[in-house]
């Protein structure tokens, strides 16, 4: 029989541990998922996305942290190595109820969560992390962040969840509130006439010195260049614009020149440097695009550029009867 000291000690450390958070441990281990599965040794207590997500923030007033990306995402994994295998700020992250999601698996709660994230900052993209109420009301969200400035985020937020909490609640509340009314409004009214409004914005917005849209970040944005295709076969101001936005792509660094394929985007406005991931949809849609062009150019090197890309696809992307989706960064 054990000394009346020793009993007491028991009886305290189970009366404390009914205060204390429930202890999950990391469920992500060994998940068929490589995104999530490459979590599983992190010493954060990740677990997926689910009711019982809900019921226990709600049971322990606990904030949720739900960070969501996918296995080819660049910024994923260095958020990864610098951030969520760190012990530091996984003794921070366990005070909440951290879920990890694989936005290839649920599309409907990334796109809801890129929604909030636009909304208040005006961009967004992954890794994404938002931070949600026990009643699951959205309160702040953020990308990639360095290690001392998601730490600052995370204990500012707990500070706050103690000594303020009304306030966060009300605030999420409104957050969702506006999202609910933004989703309701009636689209605006199409320009008049549509054609000639969207011509004139995709050459206001076109590069004439490098091709493609924008001066920053080049993504090959595949839709809007099939559209100026489609419809304005004959415009010289387009054909001028397009031919060189492809020979551009083919070129220089978005495309792979010794594994084939292209990459998902350069992060210089001249198509040099490019982000190394590789996307189904991307060559798909590329490959597409290239035998549009050369059908209505004539230019037979186009539909070269498309054969090869779908060779590539073949060769490197297709396992078994699938295809995989991304080649990761």
């Amino acid at each position: 029989m054990g000394s009346p000291c020793r009993n007491a000690l028991f009886i305290l450390l189970c009366t404390l541990a009914l205060f204390l958070p429930e202890a999950w441990g990391n469920a992500l281990k060994g998940h068929p998922s490589p995104y999530l599965a490459m979590h599983g040794e992190d010493p954060v207590d990740w677990r997926t996305w689910g009711p019982e997500v809900l019921a226990e923030a709600g049971k322990g007033q606990r904030l949720i942290f739900v960070s969501s990306g996918y296995f080819a995402c660049h910024w994923c994994h260095v958020m990864h190595r610098e951030s969520f295998q760190d012990r530091e700020v996984a003794g921070v992250l366990n005070r909440f109820i951290p879920v990890k999601v694989d936005r290839e698996l649920s599309p409907a709660l990334d796109a809801l969560l890129i929604e909030f994230v636009e909304h208040t900052r005006g961009a967004a993209g992954w890794p994404l992390n938002v931070i949600l109420t026990p009643d699951g009301d959205p309160l702040i969200g953020f990308t990639y962040l360095l290690k001392d400035r998601l730490l600052h985020v995370l204990t500012t937020l707990q500070t706050l969840w103690k000594e303020d909490r009304e306030r966060l609640v009300a605030l999420a509340r409104e957050n969702t509130e506006r999202l609910k009314k933004d989703a309701s409004k009636p689209p605006p009214p199409a320009p008049h006439p549509p054609r000639e409004a969207f011509l004139r914005t995709a050459l206001a917005l076109a590069d004439e010195l490098s091709g493609g849209f924008g001066h920053q970040m080049k993504f090959p944005q595949v839709p809007q260049i099939e559209a100026l295709l489609a419809l304005f076969p004959e415009n010289e101001e387009v054909r001028r614009f397009v031919t060189l936005t492809l020979d551009q792509m083919a070129s220089q660094g978005l495309r792979d020149h010794i594994g084939g394929g292209f990459f998902r985007y350069t992060i210089d406005p001249n198509w040099q440097r490019p982000h190394f991931e590789k996307m189904l949809y991307d060559n798909a849609l590329l490959a597409h695009l290239y035998l549009m062009a050369s059908k209505v150019y004539g230019r037979k090197d186009y539909a070269d550029i498309a054969f090869e890309t779908l060779a590539f696809m073949e060769r490197e992307m297709k396992k078994g009867k699938l295809f995989v989706a991304s080649l990761s960064a």
